[in-house]
């Protein structure tokens, strides 16, 4: 699980560029751009396996109504399904849900509510282990991910954001960040790529950039080697499909 704080250096995941913003590697620095591709893919999945979901995507939004903003989630879901090509969208059948994003006026309260805890709680973690990992966050978190794996594959992703401490102009991005991170167990922000989703900084971006849909489609592609049922993928593997 990863979190962030206002005004400290994310451990998860928070992404952005300005949008036609490009970079030329060489003088940016010292390192090729396959390198500095290698290092961003060991950063954001944190040198653990690579898992992603062998199921159609099913989100639902909690806590924010109106016609505006449910435009704004319903507009980002559409655009990285386009990009992406990946089957995600959202859904009201209780029964079909497996993504939530979920916004709180208190994330550590929230995530002791007896319905949230399931799907908050890593699989494998006992209740004490739970309450006493929920205790210990910043009383600051904006937004707190986590991801259920099981056989191999993601099984779940939740993601509760406190609503009294987001930036309002900042909830578009929030989207965005929420339904590409849920894609795959992206753990941690990295800076190595500039255009990025997963830089650490709230850089506006309206769009997953081409380094993004390249990490997100190797992954899904047919030559990356996985095993879904077992082992899920290594990120040697996904480094080498991305820069051979």
């Amino acid at each position: 699980m990863t979190r962030f704080g206002r005004g400290r250096t994310v451990a998860i995941v928070i992404f952005f560029v300005v949008t036609g913003c490009t970079i030329n590697f060489a003088e940016a620095n010292p390192l090729s751009e396959k390198e500095e591709l290698t290092k961003h893919v060991q950063t954001i999945f944190n040198g653990e396996t690579i898992y992603r979901w062998e199921q159609p995507v099913r989100f639902q939004l909690i806590g924010l109504s109106g016609p505006t903003v449910l435009g704004l989630f319903s507009g980002a879901v559409a655009k990285v399904a386009t990009a992406t090509g990946i089957d995600i969208r959202e859904e009201s059948d209780p029964k079909k849900i497996n993504s939530w994003l979920i916004f709180v006026d208190d994330i550590k309260a929230a995530a002791k509510v007896p319905d949230v805890v399931p799907i908050m709680r890593p699989i494998g973690e006992s209740d004490a282990e739970y309450i006493a990992r929920v205790n210990s966050w910043d009383d600051n978190l904006v937004l707190i991910f986590n991801r259920g794996i099981k056989h191999g594959r993601m099984h779940f992703s939740t993601a509760l954001v406190n609503a009294t401490l987001l930036d309002p102009g900042s909830l578009e991005r929030l989207f965005l960040t929420v339904l590409y991170r849920s894609l795959a167990n992206l753990d941690a922000g990295s800076d190595h790529i500039s255009n990025s989703l997963m830089n650490s900084g709230w850089t506006p971006h309206s769009m997953p950039s081409f380094q993004d849909l390249k990490i997100i489609n190797a992954i899904y592609s047919d030559e990356f080697p996985y095993q879904p049922d077992t082992t899920g993928g290594a990120v040697d593997d996904l480094v080498n499909l991305l820069t051979r």
